[in-house]
């Protein structure tokens, strides 16, 4: 499975789950809003490229060790 980095230049094209589809949505804006300050403050969403609820979050300190480890 493809694996796609959720960031501010893709978060309002990505479906993240059915809950957070709709862009119109003034709840689903707060909660992409959100998200984009998270990712600010170095958070990683990782999502599968695929329908459905299939995401990861991992901090930035928690990327750079996994990523150690599979080098």
């Amino acid at each position: 499975m493809e694996l796609v980095k959720l960031t501010h230049e893709n978060i309002d094209k990505e479906h993240i789950c059915c809950a957070i589809s709709n862009n119109k949505d003034i709840q689903v804006i707060s909660k992409k809003n959100w998200l984009k300050d998270r990712l600010d403050e170095g958070l990683v969403f990782l999502k599968g490229n695929v329908r459905g609820k299939h995401y990861n979050f991992q901090t930035t300190e928690e990327a750079i060790r996994k990523a150690s480890r599979n080098a």
